[in-house]
């Protein structure tokens, strides 16, 4: 990768982080599949009060992908797999995943970790100061 386009890269995981906080839920909608299954091109929005935001260029700036022009969203590799989910989980790792260097608050009872689920000696409820660095701070649904 050059210079020119990790520039672009750290730019659009600083504005997301931003914009997408931990907790929320993104949607996907799947807008093309190849004819041998093995591509897709797939959208990635929020829904927030006061509208609906398409993150998809960002989105693919930050992890490394490409946007497809023609279907309007993200094309990725890959079948066998929820790819929407792919999509969101490398996203978050990317805001506040271990190479984010911050990770992401603890949220509670509501927290998305899957250190509270993986490792029953990781505290639930009691969040205050404990920080996760994984791929599960953002939530995921399909329209």
């Amino acid at each position: 990768m050059g210079k020119a386009a990790e520039q672009e890269q750290l730019e659009a995981v600083k504005r997301l982080r931003e914009e997408i906080k931990p907790g929320e839920t993104l949607h996907t909608i799947l807008r093309h599949v190849s004819g041998s299954g093995m591509s897709r091109s797939i959208s990635i929005i929020q829904i927030k009060r006061g509208g609906t935001y398409d993150w998809s260029y960002l989105i693919a700036k930050a992890i490394g992908e490409k946007i497809d022009q023609k279907h309007d969203g993200i094309k990725i590799q890959g079948a066998g797999m929820d790819m929407g989910f792919e999509l969101v989980y490398r996203l978050s790792s990317a805001l506040y995943g271990y190479g984010s260097k911050r990770g992401y608050p603890c949220l509670g009872d509501k927290c998305p970790s899957n250190e509270h689920v993986n490792d029953h000696t990781a505290p639930r409820g009691k969040g205050k100061g404990i920080r996760h660095t994984d791929g599960y701070a953002i939530s995921h649904r399909w329209l």
